[in-house]
């Protein structure tokens, strides 16, 4: 029974290295990793971990203990589950931590496409790579696989200690202040508020160089339409290089250098000074809106936007980023096949299909790019903030079957987001003019940071597209001044109190705004000027 028990001991400590994926997110989940979710992990979430660590354990544990009844290649070969279990461990802490961070991710995605393989598959291949010297250890070197058998122990019983804790003292759920954003009236003669409509649109991740400036010339129609007829800055500097740090930054017009999540209902972040602050805290441009009498419309992703913002707003609607592919719902036995999913697929590799991730990841743009239309429609003084998680990975092609291919998430994939992005933007379009209110209203449409991943060192220059349709506004008009994306808060505010109503007045508060931005000194400073753009093929 001594081998038994020992064996059953070792299979529960590796289905618990297996569904990695799954424990960090429920066992490290802190006050400020709450800030980013809706809803956190309910009892029957743990009682599930706990029940799939003790299923894969029961049978991994028992293949160890026949194969012991064997030698020679016989007895490896049941041992193959524990060493995979491991293996797929290793991988997802290699591919999850240090392709965290950037420099590294392109340094080592840029070397597999050198290879012919793609950046994804190519970090599942290094992870595996990683693991492959610990299990080469085990099994040429016992007396290492005999040390490693307590360390697993020892390190997943922590884990079920700690799911245990949550047995018994579940963490308190997330107070969300969320509204489905109700569908306006559309707008007839005496019915509207006076003063335009404002929609500002942030498509997460957009990039400038490999949206206008690609060199086969590929032409999204909803960006090039827009572009047809509203003022285009050549020259925006990014807020952030991050969301986490440009949102924050553009909501309340100021530069933040650090962002901290504190708890679920708020964050610190320091800017130029040299202490912290709370945020929410300095006004942001939705205490603006209420101050000039504005009905405020929120859908977004990522910031918790309806639960801290509480109060300031009209409707909200906001969707989550973190745990969303652990949250299933529903049934105990969808939650496990839900797990199962997440660390067998692990991270998105494209042969493997859809993931949860990705599923996820689609099954949220829909309803957003639904409730940015309803909300972008409003009439009179309405206004929209609409930040949606597009283009931003991971990106998928949409077939004309309507199902799903997974994209790499290189340059090659974010053409894919691209096109979601248009088509996005589209969809808003077309709603507002339904509705009546697109030639009424001023439109902003930009980012919080460029595509991150184009260039070995991340980022890119920094530059962002901006586009700027004022009411009524038909002709198209080029800013080649450089300009703060931070600024765009005060460009509204100057706009919600009627101080910039044509494109022309907006050009002379842009040149104010901007002579403190140093200039190269060769290009000066010429104003915009209205253009004739001819049609790109």
């Amino acid at each position: 029974m001594r081998g038994l028990g020992g064996s059953l001991l070792l299979g529960l400590a590796a289905a618990t290295y297996f569904l990695t994926p799954v424990v960090e997110q429920f066992v490290r989940l802190t006050p400020a990793r709450s800030y980013f979710l809706q809803r956190v992990p309910d009892r029957l979430d743990y009682l599930v971990l706990i029940g799939l660590i003790i299923a894969l354990g029961l049978i991994a544990g028992s293949a160890d203990w026949f194969g012991q009844q064997f030698s020679g290649s016989v007895r490896r070969l049941f041992e193959i589950p524990l060493w995979l279990m491991c293996a797929l461990g290793i991988e997802h802490v290699v591919h999850q931590h240090l392709g965290r961070y950037a420099p590294v991710w392109n340094t080592v995605g840029a070397a597999w496409n050198r290879a012919g393989v793609s950046a994804i598959n190519g970090w599942f291949i290094t992870g595996l790579l990683c693991a492959m010297p610990v299990l080469a250890a085990f099994y040429f070197w016992p007396q290492a696989w005999s040390s490693a058998k307590a360390i697993l122990c020892g390190g997943a019983a922590m884990v079920w200690l700690a799911c245990g804790i949550k047995l018994i003292h579940p963490t308190v759920p997330l107070t969300n202040s969320r509204s489905v954003v109700a569908a306006p009236e559309l707008k007839t003669a005496g019915s509207s508020r006076p003063g335009s409509p404002i929609v500002w649109i942030i498509l997460d991740e957009w990039d400038y160089d490999l949206t206008f400036k690609r060199a086969d010339q590929k032409v999204f129609p909803a960006f090039e339409r827009l572009r047809s007829e509203s003022m285009f800055l050549e020259k925006v500097r990014a807020a952030g290089t991050d969301t986490i740090v440009a949102i924050p930054s553009l909501l309340m017009g100021r530069r933040v250098t650090e962002y901290r999540p504190a708890s679920a209902a708020g964050a610190k972040f320091l800017s130029s000074a040299t202490a912290f602050e709370s945020f929410p805290g300095p006004p942001t441009i939705f205490d603006s809106a209420g101050e000039f009498g504005y009905r405020t419309h929120i859908v977004g992703w990522y910031h918790p936007y309806c639960r801290i913002f509480a109060g300031r707003f009209d409707s909200c609607w906001w969707d989550d980023l973190r745990m969303q592919a652990l949250r299933p719902g529903g049934s105990a036995a969808a939650r496990a096949v839900a797990f199962l999913r997440e660390s067998i697929e692990l991270e998105a590799v494209p042969w493997l299909g859809p993931t949860n991730l990705l599923r996820r990841h689609v099954g949220r743009i829909d309803p957003m790019i639904e409730q940015a239309s309803v909300a972008a429609s409003h009439s009179g003084k309405s206004f929209a903030y609409l930040h949606l998680p597009i283009p931003h990975g991971p990106f998928f092609k949409r077939e004309s079957d309507g199902g799903i291919v997974p994209q790499p998430s290189d340059v090659h994939g974010y053409q894919y987001g691209l096109d979601e992005a248009d088509r996005a933007l589209g969809i808003i379009r077309d709603a507002m003019t339904r509705a009546g209110v697109w030639d009424d209203a001023l439109v902003v449409v930009t980012t919080d940071h460029p595509f991150r991943y184009q260039f070995e060192g991340g980022y890119g220059n920094g530059h962002i597209p901006m586009m700027i349709k004022f009411p009524h506004q038909t002709a198209p008009m080029v800013y080649s001044h450089p300009f703060q994306a931070v600024e765009t808060k005060g460009l509204i505010e100057d706009f919600m109190r009627g101080g910039l109503p044509t494109p022309e007045r907006a050009v002379a508060w842009l040149d104010r705004t901007g002579s403190n931005i140093p200039s190269s000194g060769a290009e000066g400073r010429p104003r915009a000027v209205p253009v004739a753009l001819t049609s790109r093929k």
